[in-house]
């Protein structure tokens, strides 16, 4: 029932509209991405392992090249 109010609440403060909907969407998928990675972070901490945490919490380290950025060369 919590999630049947939930999609109603989101289609209405959407219009009903699609474009709408997918940017609640991609903003939805970013948030629970965002709170997953604070939470390995957290536990990483918890674990005494800051190097994970390190790598948790800053994002890809250094010595792993860029891909992305070698192919627009």
């Amino acid at each position: 029932m919590v999630y049947l109010a939930a999609a109603a609440l989101i289609i209405v403060a959407a219009a009903g509209l699609e474009q709408e909907l997918v940017l609640f969407y991609a903003v939805a998928v970013f948030v629970s991405f965002l709170v997953g990675l604070l939470a390995l972070t957290r536990f990483a901490r918890s674990e005494s392992k800051p190097v994970l945490a390190w790598v948790n919490g800053t994002g890809r380290p250094s010595g792993i090249e860029d891909v992305e950025a070698q192919a627009e060369d």
